[in-house]
């Protein structure tokens, strides 16, 4: 799972969770019948009791969305999260961020005891649907972004996520971060960053980079090459690069 915070949808899987809920509801489905069908989809995922967590809390956000908390969905994520189940990722990331994502639960309980108001989809759904079409990057093209130090790292785009509610390409970082711009020579061969090795031996940070705004910060990214892609390795933690703005990412984290 690809997490970035500690927020109930601020993860990969639950994301896709939530979005593959909000498509049948929305089409005229119960979000029981959603929780069935979305759960045959990713059965294989959750034999993990921590991603089992992630299911049910994504569930139970679209159900809130949408007004639809029932009782049984309401008392499934208060049993989860006063056993503690899907903390792991949590604990191993130290006190503070167990202490943040326990407070978010605990609010989202809170949430989930009120009386649900159902909400719109966001009117730009469509409209960033098709802005991510003039994002002219498709999967395995490799990318320099400029970074405000001055700085190159380079991307590559590892999954295109457009048929979601947030469209967005997902770019993984390379082993690729020069004083210099990047040239086609600097992914190949084509390694993956290893981020913080003494903290995290198995962390790729991965960029989720929204459609939204790219005409005015489409001169930070520049395309450099295209490569095939094998495998790629499944990054832990995400960070969101809105091109509305200038890319920001942790500085601390992009050192080689």
């Amino acid at each position: 799972m690809g997490t970035w915070s500690a927020g109930v949808l601020e993860d990969d899987f639950a994301r896709d969770v939530y979005d593959a809920c909000l498509v049948i509801v929305d089409g005229g489905g119960t979000v029981d019948e959603a929780c069935t069908r979305v759960a045959q989809t990713f059965a294989s995922e959750l034999v993990d009791p921590d991603v089992d967590a992630v299911f049910w809390f994504a569930v139970a956000r679209a159900a809130l969305d949408r007004g639809q908390v029932s009782k049984v969905l309401r008392e499934r994520v208060q049993h989860l999260v006063a056993a503690g189940v899907g903390l792991t990722p949590w604990r191993e990331a130290g006190a503070a961020a167990l202490k943040n994502r326990k407070a978010v639960l605990t609010r989202f309980m809170r949430a989930l005891a009120e009386t649900p108001r159902p909400r719109k989809r966001a009117t730009k759904t469509a409209a960033a649907s098709t802005a991510v079409a003039t994002v002219p990057f498709v999967v395995g093209d490799c990318i320099a972004v400029h970074l405000p130090d001055g700085r190159y790292a380079g991307v590559v785009v590892t999954r295109d996520n457009t048929a979601s509610s947030t469209p967005s390409l997902i770019v993984t970082v390379a082993d690729a971060i020069r004083h210099v711009p990047l040239v086609a020579a600097d992914f190949s061969p084509l390694r993956w960053l290893i981020l913080a090795p003494a903290q995290y031996p198995d962390l790729v940070v991965k960029y989720q980079v929204y459609s939204d705004g790219w005409p005015r910060a489409r001169k930070h990214y520049q395309h450099v090459c295209h490569v095939t892609l094998d495998a790629v390795p499944a990054p832990l933690v995400a960070l969101h690069v809105n091109l509305d703005k200038t890319p920001s990412p942790r500085r601390e984290t992009l050192s080689a």
